[in-house]
């Protein structure tokens, strides 16, 4: 009795690990998809002879689209489940791809538009395959989310290189042979993933000797489908409630509003005059071939990733003993300098050596010594509910950035001003970081200034929040 039980735990055990080697192949394929088009995007764009103003519309589009699918994720794997999520997700992503040749080919801003949309709405496998795999492996989940990171990282220095060798041979093939593979994963997720992703539920585990009835009565069934739905928009509506709860009580903290004001300055800096939102930027600026946009990303990528993995450390180990405020500040305005240094080149390999490759460096460091700031400034077990709202602002920030950037690159010459207009945004947010400078203290420090009393916790907002709503529905 006790083998029998032995094995069937053993093969249980296996199945679990073979679902998470499949989705990890899944996941690649799927970024490896996504790389061999993505470089090649505004070539496909540009065909249209689409204006920036339009080209800003479709990017917010799919910004929008994109916020809209990740909050409805979740209630939609409820409803159904996560492989179907996944399923949904293959085919539209094949569908978007070939929407994007299909419209350039035909000069349709209709059916461009239409497949950023569909991407944006139910491309969810990332975050789906995220989940199955943490909740398979929860003892592991760092080491997992590693891997991740490695496979997207790897699928993006191979995919664009495979993408642009396409493109070479015929424009079609980039996007042909990436909802090709779409398409074929969905079919290895039909064949080979079990029907309920993830770890067992408690109605699946329970004893042998527990018995449902085959046939539900059709008004318990419709009832329990109501009361399915109504929970489903319940836990949609009290996110956003606990999302607006936490960013009011992460703006009351001094020290932490200042970071979180900072972090989303200098990304909409960055975004807002990005290069991506310029159509054919490097080929008119450096006289770039299209199919060279994807050997000139692959090799950007590997020299950060190099830069990252063995300069980085020693450089922050040697700048360890500087104040972190102080050092941010100094970060920001070198980012500044180096946009204002590519203003005057138009020769693409001395843009790589005086300004992209240290603009990336910069990046990393700043990255890591705001995150070490963010680390002592907020109160303990906060630091989820902050990513929450920082990712929620960052969205928002990709949804205006693009119209910024329409409305800009419409009044002046972006591929000639863009490094110039970079510089000066990015020298903007270093004075705000200059006139409102970050501090060391810890996150237990942040009532320093303010009554105990005075400053709730995120759980105390929101409980405050619901007893009022009780009130009124009363």
């Amino acid at each position: 009795m006790s083998s029998a039980g032995d094995s069937s735990m053993s093969f249980g055990v296996s199945s679990q690990r073979s679902t998470v080697t499949i989705l990890k192949v899944l996941l690649f394929l799927d970024f490896f998809s996504v790389a061999c088009v993505v470089t090649l995007f505004q070539s496909y764009f540009a065909k249209t002879g689409i204006e920036a103003s339009r080209f800003a519309i479709m990017s917010s589009t799919y910004m929008i689209a994109q916020l809209v699918g990740g909050l409805m994720g979740g209630v939609i794997a409820d409803a159904v489940s996560k492989r179907t999520v996944l399923l949904l997700s293959f085919l539209t992503s094949a569908a978007s791809y070939l929407l994007i040749y299909v419209g350039s080919e035909s000069k349709s801003f209709v059916l461009l538009l239409a497949s950023r949309i569909l991407v944006g709405l139910f491309k969810q496998t990332y975050t789906v395959c995220t989940l199955v795999i943490t909740e398979i492996e929860k003892e592991h989940a760092a080491t997992s989310l590693g891997h991740l990171s490695a496979l997207m990282t790897a699928a993006f220095i191979v995919g664009p290189v495979v993408g642009s060798f396409l493109y070479k041979t015929n424009t079609a093939l980039p996007c042909i042979v990436a909802a090709t593979v779409f398409v074929l994963n969905a079919v290895c997720a039909l064949a080979f993933l079990p029907s309920h992703l993830g770890m067992p539920s408690e109605s699946t585990s329970s004893s042998p000797t527990t018995t449902t009835p085959a046939i539900l009565n059709n008004d318990d069934h419709e009832a329990k489908e109501k009361k399915k739905s109504k929970v489903s928009a319940l836990s949609f509506n009290s996110k956003i409630n606990e999302l607006m709860t936490n960013f009011a009580y992460f703006a009351s903290l001094p020290n932490v509003g200042r970071l979180l004001a900072l972090r989303l300055l200098l990304m909409a800096a960055e975004s807002a005059v990005s290069s991506r939102h310029i159509i054919s930027y490097n080929e008119k600026r450096y006289g770039l071939e299209t199919y060279q946009l994807g050997f000139l990303s692959s090799f950007t990528s590997v020299v950060s990733i190099a830069g990252d993995a063995i300069i980085l450390p020693i450089v922050l180990l040697r700048l360890n003993a500087m104040n972190d405020a102080t050092l941010v500040i100094m970060l920001i305005f070198a980012t500044s300098i180096f946009y204002f240094i590519e203003n005057f080149s138009t020769n693409l390999y001395f843009t790589l050596v005086s300004s992209s490759l240290p603009l990336s460096f910069i990046s990393s460091v700043l990255g890591a010594k705001l995150k070490t700031i963010q680390l002592v400034a907020l109160p303990k077990g906060t630091a989820g509910k902050f990513l929450g709202v920082f990712s929620l602002l960052s969205t928002g920030i990709g949804i205006a950035s693009p119209l910024y950037a329409g409305v800009m690159y419409t009044k002046i010459d972006g591929v000639k001003f863009k490094p110039l207009v970079a510089g000066s945004h990015v020298l903007l947010v270093g004075l705000f970081a200059l006139l409102f400078p970050l501090t060391s203290q810890a996150g237990n420090g942040e009532k320093d200034n303010k009554n105990e009393d005075e400053i709730n916790t995120p759980e105390e907002i929101l409980k405050q929040a619901k007893e009022s709503e009780g009130k009124k529905e009363k």
